[in-house]
Protein backbone atom coordinates (compact mmCIF):
# COMPACT_ATOMS: atom_id res chain seq x y z
CA UNK A 1 0.00 0.00 0.00
CA UNK A 2 1.59 3.47 -0.16
CA UNK A 3 2.31 5.87 2.27
CA UNK A 4 2.07 9.17 3.11
CA UNK A 5 5.34 10.88 2.78
CA UNK A 6 4.41 14.20 4.98
CA UNK A 7 4.05 11.92 7.97
CA UNK A 8 7.93 12.01 7.67
CA UNK A 9 7.86 15.44 8.36
CA UNK A 10 5.40 16.36 10.55
CA UNK A 11 6.44 20.09 11.04
CA UNK A 12 5.66 20.58 7.14
CA UNK A 13 2.55 18.99 7.14
CA UNK A 14 1.30 21.70 10.37
CA UNK A 15 2.54 24.57 8.81
CA UNK A 16 0.21 23.46 5.25
CA UNK A 17 -2.58 22.64 7.08
CA UNK A 18 -2.12 25.51 9.18
CA UNK A 19 -1.98 27.55 5.92
CA UNK A 20 -5.21 25.62 4.67
CA UNK A 21 -7.36 26.45 7.57
CA UNK A 22 -6.28 30.19 7.95
CA UNK A 23 -6.16 31.10 4.15
CA UNK A 24 -8.99 28.78 2.24
CA UNK A 25 -11.63 31.64 2.88
CA UNK A 26 -10.27 33.00 -0.17
CA UNK A 27 -10.52 29.52 -2.28
CA UNK A 28 -14.06 28.87 -1.23
CA UNK A 29 -14.98 32.27 -1.95
CA UNK A 30 -13.51 32.35 -5.25
CA UNK A 31 -15.61 29.30 -6.76
CA UNK A 32 -18.85 30.01 -4.73
CA UNK A 33 -18.93 33.45 -6.52
CA UNK A 34 -18.04 31.40 -9.85
CA UNK A 35 -20.55 28.50 -9.52
CA UNK A 36 -22.99 31.10 -8.12
CA UNK A 37 -22.82 33.99 -9.69
CA UNK A 38 -24.47 37.48 -8.25
CA UNK A 39 -27.35 35.00 -5.85
CA UNK A 40 -23.44 34.69 -3.86
CA UNK A 41 -22.31 38.03 -1.72
CA UNK A 42 -18.71 38.37 -0.01
CA UNK A 43 -16.80 40.63 1.62
CA UNK A 44 -12.90 41.32 3.30
CA UNK A 45 -11.81 44.21 5.72
CA UNK A 46 -9.12 45.52 3.82
CA UNK A 47 -7.51 48.55 5.70
CA UNK A 48 -8.78 51.65 6.95
CA UNK A 49 -11.34 54.38 5.23
CA UNK A 50 -10.20 57.86 4.87
CA UNK A 51 -13.21 58.33 7.93
CA UNK A 52 -11.15 56.14 10.16
CA UNK A 53 -13.52 52.94 9.71
CA UNK A 54 -12.97 49.39 8.48
CA UNK A 55 -12.48 49.48 4.27
CA UNK A 56 -14.39 46.74 2.95
CA UNK A 57 -13.57 44.88 -0.17
CA UNK A 58 -16.99 43.11 -1.45
CA UNK A 59 -19.27 42.08 -4.32
CA UNK A 60 -21.72 39.80 -5.81
CA UNK A 61 -20.77 37.18 -7.74
CA UNK A 62 -17.34 38.13 -9.90
CA UNK A 63 -18.18 41.44 -9.64
CA UNK A 64 -16.81 44.06 -7.12
CA UNK A 65 -13.16 43.83 -5.46
CA UNK A 66 -12.25 40.62 -6.51
CA UNK A 67 -8.38 41.20 -7.05
CA UNK A 68 -8.19 40.34 -3.39
CA UNK A 69 -9.50 36.96 -2.73
CA UNK A 70 -8.31 36.09 -6.19
CA UNK A 71 -4.78 37.20 -5.38
CA UNK A 72 -5.21 35.31 -2.12
CA UNK A 73 -5.97 31.96 -3.88
CA UNK A 74 -3.54 32.11 -6.45
CA UNK A 75 -0.75 32.35 -3.65
CA UNK A 76 -2.10 30.01 -1.63
CA UNK A 77 -2.36 27.57 -4.32
CA UNK A 78 0.79 27.98 -5.23
CA UNK A 79 2.38 27.96 -1.57
CA UNK A 80 0.38 24.47 -0.95
CA UNK A 81 1.76 22.72 -4.45
CA UNK A 82 4.82 23.84 -3.76
CA UNK A 83 5.06 22.93 -0.33
CA UNK A 84 3.79 19.40 -1.42
CA UNK A 85 6.02 18.98 -4.37
CA UNK A 86 9.39 20.59 -3.89
CA UNK A 87 9.39 22.13 0.12
CA UNK A 88 12.83 23.57 0.33
CA UNK A 89 14.60 26.59 1.46
CA UNK A 90 13.31 29.00 -0.76
CA UNK A 91 9.53 27.70 -0.49
CA UNK A 92 9.90 27.81 3.35
CA UNK A 93 11.31 31.89 3.35
CA UNK A 94 8.11 32.79 0.70
CA UNK A 95 5.89 30.67 3.54
CA UNK A 96 7.13 32.41 6.23
CA UNK A 97 6.68 36.26 5.03
CA UNK A 98 2.93 35.30 3.48
CA UNK A 99 1.82 34.15 6.52
CA UNK A 100 3.82 37.08 8.71
CA UNK A 101 1.95 39.33 6.62
CA UNK A 102 -1.23 37.45 6.74
CA UNK A 103 -0.58 37.46 11.15
CA UNK A 104 0.49 41.02 10.97
CA UNK A 105 -2.78 42.45 9.06
CA UNK A 106 -4.92 40.39 11.66
CA UNK A 107 -3.30 41.47 14.58
CA UNK A 108 -3.23 45.01 13.50
CA UNK A 109 -7.12 44.13 12.27
CA UNK A 110 -7.87 43.17 16.26
CA UNK A 111 -5.81 45.66 18.10
CA UNK A 112 -7.88 48.62 15.90
CA UNK A 113 -11.45 47.35 15.85
CA UNK A 114 -11.51 44.84 18.25
CA UNK A 115 -14.91 43.84 18.97
CA UNK A 116 -16.22 46.19 16.40
CA UNK A 117 -15.54 44.71 13.67
CA UNK A 118 -17.69 41.63 13.48
CA UNK A 119 -18.90 39.03 11.02
CA UNK A 120 -21.36 36.81 9.64
CA UNK A 121 -21.30 33.29 8.67
CA UNK A 122 -24.53 32.63 7.62
CA UNK A 123 -23.86 29.41 5.89
CA UNK A 124 -22.75 27.90 9.45
CA UNK A 125 -25.78 29.80 10.75
CA UNK A 126 -23.75 32.52 12.97
CA UNK A 127 -24.40 35.67 12.79
CA UNK A 128 -22.71 39.39 14.26
CA UNK A 129 -19.60 37.52 15.54
CA UNK A 130 -16.66 39.22 16.23
CA UNK A 131 -14.16 39.13 13.41
CA UNK A 132 -11.21 38.38 15.45
CA UNK A 133 -12.25 34.98 15.95
CA UNK A 134 -11.91 33.65 13.03
CA UNK A 135 -9.10 35.96 11.64
CA UNK A 136 -6.50 35.92 14.51
CA UNK A 137 -5.87 32.17 16.09
CA UNK A 138 -5.59 30.22 12.30
CA UNK A 139 -3.05 33.41 10.99
CA UNK A 140 -1.35 32.86 14.74
CA UNK A 141 -0.86 29.58 14.26
CA UNK A 142 -0.07 29.55 10.53
CA UNK A 143 2.97 32.29 10.94
CA UNK A 144 4.30 29.94 14.16
CA UNK A 145 4.56 26.64 11.94
CA UNK A 146 5.51 28.36 9.14
CA UNK A 147 8.36 30.23 11.21
CA UNK A 148 9.52 27.07 13.15
CA UNK A 149 9.81 25.19 9.36
CA UNK A 150 12.17 28.23 8.66
CA UNK A 151 14.06 28.28 11.89
CA UNK A 152 14.81 24.38 11.21
CA UNK A 153 15.91 24.80 7.51
CA UNK A 154 18.52 27.43 8.29
CA UNK A 155 19.72 25.42 11.41
CA UNK A 156 20.20 21.99 9.40
CA UNK A 157 19.78 21.33 6.16
CA UNK A 158 17.06 19.03 5.28
CA UNK A 159 17.11 17.18 2.26
CA UNK A 160 14.99 17.82 -0.42
CA UNK A 161 12.70 14.26 -1.04
CA UNK A 162 12.31 12.93 -5.09
CA UNK A 163 8.98 13.28 -5.48
CA UNK A 164 6.86 11.52 -8.65
CA UNK A 165 3.64 11.82 -9.80
CA UNK A 166 1.83 8.24 -9.19
CA UNK A 167 -1.55 7.13 -10.26
CA UNK A 168 -2.41 7.29 -6.75
CA UNK A 169 -1.72 11.15 -6.89
CA UNK A 170 -3.91 11.33 -10.14
CA UNK A 171 -6.68 9.61 -8.70
CA UNK A 172 -7.24 11.79 -5.77
CA UNK A 173 -6.56 14.81 -7.52
CA UNK A 174 -9.35 13.40 -10.23
CA UNK A 175 -11.54 12.93 -7.03
CA UNK A 176 -11.12 16.09 -5.67
CA UNK A 177 -12.53 18.00 -9.26
CA UNK A 178 -15.60 15.80 -8.94
CA UNK A 179 -16.23 16.57 -5.45
CA UNK A 180 -15.96 20.43 -6.40
CA UNK A 181 -18.63 19.62 -8.98
CA UNK A 182 -20.63 18.19 -7.05
CA UNK A 183 -20.54 21.13 -5.34
CA UNK A 184 -21.58 23.12 -8.12
CA UNK A 185 -24.44 21.59 -8.47
CA UNK A 186 -25.67 20.85 -4.59
CA UNK A 187 -24.94 25.36 -4.65
CA UNK A 188 -27.31 25.82 -7.40
CA UNK A 189 -29.88 22.97 -6.44
CA UNK A 190 -31.78 24.91 -3.25
CA UNK A 191 -31.73 28.16 -1.85
CA UNK A 192 -29.30 30.03 0.11
CA UNK A 193 -28.08 28.92 3.65
CA UNK A 194 -30.47 25.95 3.04
CA UNK A 195 -29.43 22.27 3.46
CA UNK A 196 -28.22 22.19 -0.19
CA UNK A 197 -26.13 25.10 0.37
CA UNK A 198 -24.61 23.68 3.60
CA UNK A 199 -23.75 20.21 1.88
CA UNK A 200 -22.37 22.87 -0.64
CA UNK A 201 -20.19 23.89 0.90
CA UNK A 202 -18.96 20.77 3.07
CA UNK A 203 -18.68 19.29 -0.31
CA UNK A 204 -16.21 22.03 -1.37
CA UNK A 205 -13.68 21.37 1.42
CA UNK A 206 -13.95 17.58 0.80
CA UNK A 207 -12.72 18.61 -2.71
CA UNK A 208 -9.96 20.19 -1.50
CA UNK A 209 -8.55 17.86 0.99
CA UNK A 210 -8.78 15.57 -2.10
CA UNK A 211 -6.65 17.73 -4.38
CA UNK A 212 -4.43 18.56 -1.56
CA UNK A 213 -3.78 14.75 -0.79
CA UNK A 214 -3.55 14.52 -4.85
CA UNK A 215 -0.34 16.82 -5.03
CA UNK A 216 0.86 15.34 -1.84
CA UNK A 217 3.56 12.81 -2.13
CA UNK A 218 3.09 9.57 -1.71
CA UNK A 219 6.22 6.56 -1.17
CA UNK A 220 5.15 3.24 -2.17
CA UNK A 221 5.61 0.65 0.67
CA UNK A 222 8.00 -2.14 -0.09
CA UNK A 223 7.55 -5.41 1.58
CA UNK A 224 11.07 -7.30 2.41
CA UNK A 225 11.10 -10.49 0.08
CA UNK A 226 11.75 -13.48 2.41
CA UNK A 227 14.87 -15.51 2.52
Amino acid sequence: MPRYALFRDTLLLLALVALMVDQSTYLRVLLRATFEGVEFQWGYTAGVSAAGDAAIADGTGLFGHLDLPLTHAVILGWLIVAGCRRPDRYFCVLLFIWTSIAFGLALWSGLTFGQELRVSKETLGLRDVPAIWFSLPPSALAWIASGALLARGLLRRTPVYSINWTGLNSALTLLGLMCLAASYVLLNFGQQHDAFDKAGVAMLYVGFSCVFLGVSPWESRIDPSPR
